[in-house]
């Protein structure tokens, strides 16, 4: 849920650029696909063009109410809740008086908490850097102190506003390990025309590559799969040819091949061999499948859903 504070105007470009754009080599000048003149699906985005004052609490709980009433339609027509709520910017939707002051920022930050505590959101806020990046966010230090994450986004600009180099990085993470980053490009994209035949141009983000520090690479060693977890995919990739069926996801959604989740778990029953000696086999045979369910939920390698009375799984 995209909560425009500023610049509102140019979100519905930027989403159908996102949208559209990665997808360009297989459209037709319609926008449909090529190869059976369907139209893409939509992504699971809604934006807030004028938000609520969120210094004033009333507004705060109607900003909360919308999410919640988001996060059921999104389960309904994409078999997914709301996860994260991005703030654009704070400056625009907080007009405390002073950015510097600890006791006004901090109301600033207690406000995101209860939005995330209500909703079960991520809640981000996009702010600026001051004139040193290094020192963070523009402000008092109570932005970062009390952030649970911090994305820092920087651009190599001339003075002539040329940009030579884009990166994100995680350089604020509460429980976790912080120093990894991203090379970006926006790559432009058409998303319509003007009243004098000019093109409308808008941009989305590509990925360039992992990496640790701004332009430095990180060797990193590749992490070996678990046994439960290839023997999950497996499973479920067997499922889906064997069992799926094409389904609207929560019988609204955009069709999708599916499979009930006892067809996988029957899958990986059949096929996997526990490790090691087991005094009960079948316990192991739990435990891993619960395992590897785990880990493609963290890996974002499967989608989950329930309707007609059956849990279902697909790959997004």
């Amino acid at each position: 849920m995209y909560v425009a504070a500023e610049a509102a105007g140019t979100i519905p470009g930027r989403l159908e650029a996102a949208r559209l754009g990665p997808l360009a080599p297989f459209l037709d000048e319609k926008g449909r696909f090529k190869n059976d003149g369907r139209e893409p699906g939509r992504l699971p985005i809604c934006h807030m063009y004028h938000p609520p004052g969120l210094l004033n609490d009333n507004e705060v709980n109607r900003l909360i109410a919308t999410a919640i009433d988001v996060s059921t339609k999104m389960q309904e027509r994409f078999g997914i809740p709301l996860r994260l709520i991005i703030i654009d910017t704070l400056l625009a939707a907080f007009p405390i008086n002073d950015w510097n002051s600890p006791a006004e920022v901090s109301r600033v930050m207690d406000v995101l908490a209860r939005i995330a505590r209500k909703t079960g959101a991520v809640v981000l806020g996009v702010h600026h850097h001051g004139k040193d990046v290094s020192r963070g966010p523009a402000g008092s230090f109570a932005l970062k102190a009390a952030s649970d994450l911090v994305l820092s986004v920087f651009a190599e600009t001339d003075n002539e506003g040329n940009v030579t180099g884009r990166r994100i990085t995680v350089s604020k993470l509460r429980d976790g390990q912080t120093g990894w980053g991203c090379d970006f490009v926006l790559v432009p994209h058409k998303i319509g025309t003007d009243d004098e035949g000019i093109d409308i141009m808008s941009a989305y983000l590509e990925p360039t590559n992992g990496t640790a520090g701004f332009g430095r690479p990180r060797p990193t060693k590749p992490k070996t799969q678990s046994h439960a977890s290839s023997a999950f995919d497996e499973a479920l990739a067997e499922a889906l040819d064997n069992f799926g069926a094409d389904e609207p996801l929560n019988g609204v959604g955009p069709r999708t091949r599916v499979v009930p989740l006892a067809k996988v778990r029957d899958v990986f029953h059949e096929h996997y061999k526990p490790e090691g000696r087991s005094d009960n086999p079948q316990d192991a045979i739990r435990s891993a499948f619960n395992r590897g369910l785990k880990d493609a939920r963290k890996k974002g390698t499967l989608g989950e859903g329930q309707w007609n009375d059956t849990d279902w799984i697909w790959q997004p």
